[in-house]
C-alpha cells in the first residue's frame, strides 16, 4: 500500500517502511540493493545500514553517516590490524612457553642424545642447575669440614702441648714438694733432739734454731706463693677451653643461651671471614635483633662494613629486627668516634625505618657493653619479646 506525502517543493512516493515508524534493529531486505551509507549515530548501532530514503527522511533523518565502502574497509582494515596483533601475541606467549620449558629443562636436566668421537648417537645425562648448585654446596661443605678437621687437629696439638708443659711443671714441683717435707721433718726432729737437751746445750743451738726457723719462714712464704699460683693457675685449662670455642665461634659454629636483665637471648656467633659471609643468610630468619661489631681502628675498612651492613638490611627475613652496632676498641689512642663512624657510614640514612643504636665500647675492659644491652634490652621488652633469637 502506498500513501502520498505533499512536500513543498516536491512530491514523493516513499515505501511505507521508510516511514518513521516501530524502528527495526536491521535494515530491511528490500533496501539492501540501494543501501549505500551507514548511520555513525551511536543509538542507531544495532541497525546502522541505510540507503538514500532512510538518510534524508526515514529514522536515520540529520544522522552523522558515512559511505558503506568506506565503513566496511576501515573495518576490515581494523581486523586485519587485531588478527595481526593476535599473531604477534601469540608468537609472544608461544616463544615464553618455549623459554620456560627450556629453563625447567636447565633446572631440572635430564637426558640428551649426543653423538661420539665414531659418530654413534647414545643418551646422556646432562645435569641441571639444581644439580650443580646442590654439587658447589656440598663441595663447599666438604671443603669446611676438611678446614674444620685441620683446625681441630691444630687445636687438639696445642692442647695436648699445654698438658705436657702443665705436667712437667707439676711433676717438678712434686720433686720440689717432697724435697721441702724432708728439710722439714729434718729441722723438726733437729728442734725435737734440742728440747731434750740441758740448758747449756739449748743455749748453744740458739743461733742453728734461728737458721732453721728462718729457712722455715722463708720456705713457707714460697710454699703460700706458690700454693696461690698453682690455684690460680688452675683456671688456665678452663681458659683456655674457652679461648678454643672462640677460636670455633669464629669459623661461624657457636650459639650460646645467656640471661640477661631477665630475658634469655640465644645468641648465633658468626664469623666475619670473606669465606664465611654467604652462610649468614642460613641465619637471618625468626631472629629479632642483629648486633654488629665493627673494629674503631681500622679506618680503613669502614667502606667494606658499610657495604656489608648495606646488604645485611636488605635481607626481608631482617626488615623487623632491631640493630645494635658496636664501635668496639674505643679505648685505643686513634680510634674512630662513634659521631664520626656515624656520619662516615650515613647510619642516620642507612637505619631510616628501624629502631637502632650505635655504642661505643671496648670488649676487653667491657666499657660500653652494659649500655648498647640495656638499649637492646628495653627495646625489646618495649616490643613484648621475653625470648630472644
Amino acid at each position: 500500500m502506498m500513501r502520498l506525502i505533499l512536500l513543498p517543493c516536491t512530491a514523493l512516493f516513499v515505501p511505507h517502511t521508510c516511514v518513521p515508524s516501530a524502528p527495526s534493529s536491521l535494515t530491511p531486505p528490500e533496501h539492501w540493493p540501494n543501501t549505500g551509507f551507514v548511520c555513525l549515530e551511536d543509538g542507531c548501532q544495532p541497525g546502522p545500514l541505510m540507503c538514500c530514503v532512510c538518510k534524508e527522511y526515514g529514522k536515520h533523518q540529520g544522522h552523522k553517516h558515512t559511505i558503506l565502502e568506506a565503513e566496511a574497509n576501515q573495518i576490515r582494515a581494523s581486523i586485519l590490524d587485531m588478527a595481526h596483533c593476535i599473531r604477534t601475541f601469540t608468537e609472544e606467549v608461544s616463544d615464553y612457553s618455549r623459554k620456560l620449558v627450556g629453563i625447567v629443562q636447565q633446572i631440572e636436566g635430564g637426558e640428551q642424545i649426543v653423538e661420539d668421537s665414531m659418530g654413534m648417537a647414545h643418551t646422556e645425562h646432562v645435569p641441571g642447575t639444581a644439580e650443580s648448585a646442590r654439587s658447589c654446596v656440598r663441595a663447599y661443605f666438604a671443603d669446611l669440614h676438611e678446614t674444620l678437621c685441620r683446625q681441630e687437629e691444630m687445636a687438639l696439638s696445642v692442647v695436648d702441648a699445654h698438658v705436657r708443659e702443665r705436667l712437667i711443671w707439676l711433676r717438678q714441683q712434686q720433686e720440689d714438694m717432697t724435697i721441702l717435707l724432708s728439710q722439714v721433718s729434718t729441722a723438726c726432729l733437729h728442734c725435737e733432739k734440742t728440747l731434750q737437751q740441758d740448758d747449756c746445750r739449748v743455749i748453744l743451738a740458739k743461733q742453728e734454731i734461728n737458721r732453721l726457723l728462718e729457712t722455715l719462714q722463708k720456705q713457707q712464704q714460697q710454699f703460700t706463693e706458690l700454693a696461690d699460683h698453682i690455684q690460680l693457675d688452675a683456671g688456665i685449662p678452663v681458659t683456655f677451653t674457652k679461648i678454643i670455642r672462640g677460636f670455633l665461634s669464629v669459623l661461624g659454629f657457636n650459639v650460646e643461651t645467656v640471661e640477661y636483665k631477665n630475658l634469655k637471648f640465644t645468641i648465633w656467633d658468626v664469623g666475619g671471614k670473606h669465606k664465611l659471609r654467604p652462610l649468614w643468610k642460613h641465619y637471618y630468619l625468626n631472629t629479632q635483633a642483629v648486633v654488629f661489631v665493627i673494629d674503631s681502628c681500622h679506618r680503613d675498612r669502614l667502606m667494606e662494613s658499610h657495604s656489608e651492613l648495606a646488604k645485611l638490611l636488605t635481607e626481608k627475613e631482617l626488615r623487623d629486627a632491631l640493630l645494635l652496632i658496636f664501635a668496639n676498641k674505643q679505648e685505643v689512642p686513634g680510634a674512630v668516634s662513634v659521631e664520626e663512624m656515624t656520619e662516615l657510614l650515613s647510619l642516620h640514612k642507612l637505619c631510616c625505618g628501624r629502631s637502632w643504636h650505635i655504642q661505643g665500647c671496648d670488649a676487653r675492659s667491657g666499657m660500653g657493653l652494659h649500655e648498647g644491652l640495656d638499649w637492646l634490652s628495653r627495646q625489646l621488652v618495649a616490643a613484648g619479646v621475653l625470648d630472644v633469637a
